[in-house]
């Protein structure tokens, strides 16, 4: 099932922790503070998820800003008299959710996260390949053209004479052309 363990912030009133023990999930579980949540993102530890409990009070901004830059996805435990920004969150369990039914939502929602982060690496690849090439050919093209066009200059008008300034006074193209 999980690999890494899940970091629960915030009270577990609902005996939430002890559902994902006993499955053999290992659980950190940290008070809702910024202090806190600052403190354990700076180890090394890697979470499987990140899971809020809304029971008492709301979760303030701050701490979904912090945790919105890390890689793991965020789910929220909620209580429906609380309000709270849904697409703060991946996953958000309402109230009186059997446990087997939200085990197996947090999981899908860790298999899909783990699915668009290799997807994401796959196409900064891809992309530093293309920017890589597109160097190259810019660079290619530089050698291969001697001299770069003014197109201004082109369409610039000598008014003495009515002609574009880049053709002599005895060109013939504007003659053909009339």
């Amino acid at each position: 099932m999980l690999t890494a363990p899940i970091l629960y912030v915030g009270d577990d009133i609902c005996h939430r922790v002890p559902v994902f023990e006993r499955l053999g999930v290992r659980v950190r579980r940290i008070p809702c503070s910024e202090r806190a949540l600052c403190d354990v993102l700076d180890e090394d530890t890697r979470y499987s998820a990140v899971t809020f409990n809304e029971d008492l009070e709301p979760i303030p901004d701050e701490l979904i800003a912090i945790i919105s830059r890390y890689p793991a996805p965020i789910v929220l435990f909620e209580n429906a008299c609380i309000a709270y920004k849904p697409e703060s969150f991946d996953l958000i369990i309402p109230a009186l959710t059997p446990p087997g039914f939200w085990l197996q939502c947090i999981q899908a929602t860790i298999d899909d996260s783990m699915r668009l982060r290799a997807e994401s690496t796959a196409l900064r690849i891809d992309a530093a390949a293309v920017r890589s090439d597109t160097r190259e050919h810019r660079a290619r093209m530089h050698r291969l053209i001697p001299t770069p066009i003014d197109l201004d200059e082109i369409w610039r008008i000598d008014w003495n004479t009515g002609r574009p300034a880049s053709f002599p006074a005895g060109h013939d193209d504007l003659k053909k052309s009339s």
